[in-house]
């Protein structure tokens, strides 16, 4: 009696099902023996595994590439292993490796072992705003910029009343309130690392950072709380006579109105402003 033999799956099938055995083998495991042939002793499982572990490393060289800092700051061995946890729980769903990470600040937060004490360590606090701000770095770096802007019209902030401005944004600009000196440390960091001198100290001290990009260089901009808050407001609303008044409010300050335009031209300078223009009346 003849025995049926298994009809081989179309390429598309094949394609698909290479694709589920790299990035799910446990969907797929024992599949693969009548479609991969077993050679030198290596059978279908293991010749497929070389595949599979391939993939995973280099996606890890992916998070390598995009965390520098948070390995440097704690240690290669411990970020391969919550970086390979991450991947675990969420495979990568996008053509672009840049997307690869963006999940990752969020992960260590909800993987952080003291999540539901009334008192949290400071160090997943720090590992968390460490991880934030490399995360907002790639984002920044590889965002819409202001590059392309038209830097004559900057000069409406010297020129027009404030009231009567539209602040853009440049798309690519991050902010970060940090409850650590995070600039400070990476600093001291890679001087240490540099010199092979001690370990840089870590202050806990409340820091407004604004991550932004002039002329293709990513840079790390401190400012004031209130120049924070501005920003983000801004992002939300580009009347500047509105984010004005928000601001005089909640920090009842009326200074503040005589020094916003030296800081927004200064803002402006560092490619966190994309436009500036009159407000239009309908």
């Amino acid at each position: 009696m003849k025995t049926t033999q298994p009809s081989m799956p179309t390429l598309e099938e094949l394609q698909h099902l290479m694709q589920t055995a790299i990035q799910h083998p446990q969907r797929v495991r024992g599949t693969f023996h009548n479609i991969i042939n077993t050679s030198y002793g290596i059978g279908a499982d293991q010749r497929l595994a070389i595949y599979q572990r391939g993939y995973i490393l280099r996606l890890l060289e992916c998070m390598r590439a995009e965390y520098p800092q948070l390995i440097k700051a704690f240690s290669a061995d411990w970020f391969d292993t919550m970086a390979q946890h991450y991947l675990a729980s969420h495979p990568s769903s996008s053509t672009n490796l840049n997307d690869l990470g963006a999940r990752f600040p969020d992960f260590l937060q909800q993987d952080r072992p003291d999540k539901q004490e009334s008192v949290q360590d400071d160090a997943f606090d720090f590992l968390i705003s460490l991880a934030t701000l490399e995360r907002f770095r790639t984002e920044t770096s590889r965002g819409k910029g202001s590059e392309n802007a038209d830097f004559n019209q900057f000069s409406l902030l010297e020129t027009q009343p404030l009231d009567s401005l539209k602040i853009e944004l440049a798309p690519n600009l991050r902010l970060l309130k940090s409850p650590f000196q995070l600039v400070d440390y990476l600093t001291q960091l890679n001087q240490s690392d540099n010199a092979n001198n001690s370990s840089p100290e870590l202050i806990k001290q409340t820091q407004h950072i604004a991550i932004c990009r002039e002329n293709y260089r990513t840079q790390y901009f401190i400012v004031k709380p209130w120049q924070f808050d501005l920003l983000v407001l801004l992002q939300h609303n580009t009347n500047l006579n509105d984010v004005l008044q928000q601001i005089n409010q909640q920090y009842a300050d009326s200074a503040i109105y005589g020094f916003a335009p030296f800081f927004l031209l200064q803002a402006a300078s560092k490619g966190c402003i994309r436009g500036v223009c009159l407000v239009t009346n309908k």
